[in-house]
C-alpha cells in the first residue's frame, strides 16, 4: 500500500516556523489557504483504498515547514504532494512543479507527472518542473524512501482564474489532476521496482495493460 502526504500549504492567522498564514489572495476574496484545503481534502476522497492518505493539516492551522515534512517522514510517504497557489501582479499566470535540487529522479518523475496531470485541468502556461530549495522538500527532513514536489497550480490573483476557482466542479477537477498524478507516478516503471502499483480504481482495461506490462519487464521483455 502507498503512503501518500498531501500537504494544502499555510493556514492559521500567523507565521510559524517558516510558513505564512496565506500567500495569494484572488480579487474576489479568495484565500489561498482555504481553497488549498478544499482541494486538499477532495483530494483525500478522491483516493482508493490502496493509498493510505494523510493529510498534513484538516483546519485552519498553520504548521511550520520542518513541521509539514515531518508528517510525511512519521509516514515513511512513498509520496509527498505539497499544494500552493501562486500570486503576482494580476496577469502573471501558469502552472509549476518544483522539486529540491537534491532530491533524485523519483521525485524529479512525480513532478512530472503531477505537471502534465495538472495542466490538463488548469489549460494554463506551462512553467514547468523547476528545482528550487524549499525548506518542506529538504530531502534532510523526509524518508530516503519519498519522492516530493510542490504544485503551484495557478496565480489565483487573476480575475478570470479567481472566478474559475469559486466553483467547485473547477475545485474538483484540480483534486482530480492531483489524484491522476499521484496515480500515475506509481504505476510508472521505476517507482516500485519490477513490481508495480495498480491502483483498483484505473479503469480495468488500463489495469489488465499495466498487469501485461509488467509480466514482460519480469520476464526482461520490455526496455
Amino acid at each position: 500500500m502507498a503512503n501518500v502526504v498531501i500537504d494544502p500549504g499555510h493556514g492559521g492567522n500567523q507565521r510559524v516556523g517558516g510558513s505564512s498564514p496565506n500567500n495569494a489572495t484572488a480579487p474576489n476574496g479568495l484565500k489561498e489557504k482555504d481553497v488549498l484545503l478544499e482541494i486538499a481534502t477532495c483530494v483525500c476522497r478522491r483516493f482508493s483504498g490502496d493509498q493510505q492518505v494523510t493529510l498534513t493539516r484538516d483546519t485552519d492551522v498553520n504548521l511550520s515547514l520542518a513541521d509539514r515534512a515531518n508528517v510525511a517522514k512519521n509516514a515513511a510517504a512513498t509520496v509527498m504532494v505539497s499544494l500552493h497557489f501562486n500570486g503576482f501582479d494580476g496577469s502573471a499566470q501558469g502552472t509549476e512543479t518544483f522539486v529540491h535540487p537534491s532530491w533524485g529522479d523519483a521525485s524529479d518523475r512525480l513532478a512530472s507527472c503531477l505537471q502534465n496531470c495538472v495542466l490538463g485541468t488548469t489549460g494554463l502556461r506551462d512553467r514547468k518542473v523547476k528545482k528550487k530549495n524549499l525548506g518542506v522538500l529538504r530531502p534532510s527532513r523526509h524518508d530516503a524512501g519519498t519522492a516530493a514536489a510542490l504544485v503551484e497550480l495557478s496565480f489565483m490573483d487573476v480575475p478570470d482564474e479567481a472566478a474559475r476557482l469559486e466553483a467547485d466542479d473547477y475545485k474538483n477537477s484540480l483534486a482530480k489532476a492531483i489524484v491522476d498524478g499521484v496515480n500515475l507516478y506509481l504505476t510508472s516503471p521505476d517507482a516500485w521496482g519490477k513490481e508495480k502499483y495498480i491502483p483498483q480504481n484505473l479503469p480495468f482495461l488500463a489495469r489488465i495493460s499495466q498487469f501485461m506490462r509488467n509480466a514482460m519487464s519480469s520476464d526482461g521483455l520490455e526496455h
